[in-house]
């Protein structure tokens, strides 16, 4: 029977990292609504140093085989399904009609037909130690083979046991018409179609050293939008969230923005058809070409030093809905008031406002004021509130007088 590390053994944690982001040649006013026209500029990110990734470790016990690990004349095999899982940072994909296997990632092609020894590594013909061999409906590959070629490493244990260590560099979205890689340690960015060789296309300040995942939005037919979150810390608490804006297949802008705490971190992903991208305490409000139509100042809007989440924004009239992370007090910023709108104190009850007010900021244990936006109709703004207890009120409106 097989045993799989999922702990991720010999993980070394790295105790703090400190990444100055002042993120992108954004151009433009410092005034809170500049129309921004500057053109798109790479960002230079050379200056962020590269992080450690630990490698991940799976263990197999040798003497208890499955259909998954097992050893056939002497070859150990490992199945197409588990192969895929471990080195999850790879784009895998069998043609059963075809018996081919096609495996891509940065750097790095295997094209590889069923019950052959030879494969194409990177475009050349290779003869490998084993065929690849479908058995019992199980497509199975050499594990040595398939060690070697990944990058990864394999060691034997006086207990029959056979550990298997990989580095999952990238993480990696998309579809056969276009996938992404973004680089977890160096943020190079990269993109291919189909099983094609990835091809680099920028890089970015990405520094994902702990758990990361990855989104492709399609702004439009010339436009793409990457959003990496980095979750990371004992406990997980700190967020990190960098947005990538892809045009005419370069990375042309980035933003990143983080928070620790266990409150959510979400916020809306377009404005009016543009793009939402927080770079520290900025919002941009960015065109189909990667150009900044506006920028706001959320920590000069807000009042608060705090970074923020963005729950709704209005290019026409400026108009924003947002919330500082630790305070957690939605409001409501119109230009034509010097001061925010603190919604709860409009909204909600006394005694839901006390409540509310006598809860300690803690990342822990966040306080939650409980309000959500629904909609806009004109002026007025319409929310529902979520008490401590469970209790929903719906309808709740704020008209702006204007």
């Amino acid at each position: 029977m097989k045993t799989r590390d999922d702990k991720r053994t010999n993980r070394t944690l790295l105790a703090a990292l400190a990444i100055s982001l002042l993120l992108g040649i954004y151009g433009g006013q410092a005034n809170a609504q500049a129309s921004i026209p500057a053109s798109p500029a790479i960002t230079t990110t050379e200056t962020v140093p590269a992080v450690e990734i630990s490698p991940d470790i799976w263990v197999f016990d040798t003497k208890h085989t499955n259909m998954d690990f097992y050893i056939n004349n002497g070859t150990t095999y490992l199945s197409y399904k588990e192969a895929a899982a471990m080195f999850r940072d790879l784009v895998w994909s069998f043609d059963q009609k075809s018996g081919n296997l096609n495996v891509s990632g940065p750097n790095r092609t295997l094209s590889w037909k069923i019950n052959t020894r030879t494969a194409l590594l990177n475009g050349k013909r290779h003869k490998m130690s084993a065929a690849l061999i479908l058995k019992n409906g199980s497509l199975s590959l050499p594990i040595r083979d398939l060690v070697n070629w990944v990058g990864g490493s394999i060691k034997m244990y006086k207990d029959n046991s056979l550990a298997v260590s990989y580095s999952i560099l990238n993480v990696v979205s998309g579809d056969p018409k276009s996938w992404y890689w973004v680089r977890r340690d160096n943020g190079f960015v990269y993109t291919a179609i189909g099983s094609e060789m990835p091809h680099n296309i920028g890089r970015s300040a990405v520094r994902a050293y702990q758990y990361a995942n990855m989104s492709v939005t399609h702004a439009d037919v010339h436009s793409v939008v990457l959003q990496v979150n980095h979750n990371h810390g004992e406990p997980s608490y700190g967020n990190d969230i960098y947005k990538l804006y892809i045009y005419n297949g370069k990375l042309v802008r980035e933003s990143q923005v983080a928070y620790y705490g266990g409150s959510s971190v979400e916020s809306i992903a377009e404005a009016d058809g543009l793009t939402v991208m927080l770079n520290g305490s900025d919002l941009l409000l960015v065109r189909s070409n990667g150009t900044v139509e506006k920028k706001y100042d959320l920590k000069k809007l807000g009042g608060l030093d705090e970074d923020y989440t963005v729950e709704y924004a209005s290019v026409k009239d400026g108009i924003l809905l947002i919330r500082p992370y630790e305070s957690q007090t939605l409001l409501l910023i119109d230009p034509k008031l010097d001061t925010p709108v603190i919604l709860y104190k409009e909204l909600l009850s006394k005694e839901d406002q006390e409540f509310f007010e006598k809860w300690g900021k803690s990342p822990f244990m966040p306080p939650r004021e409980g309000l959500q936006f629904v909609k806009r109709e004109g002026n007025t703004f319409t929310f529902k509130h979520t008490a401590p207890t469970g209790k929903v009120t719906e309808g709740l409106t704020y008209t702006l007088t204007r």
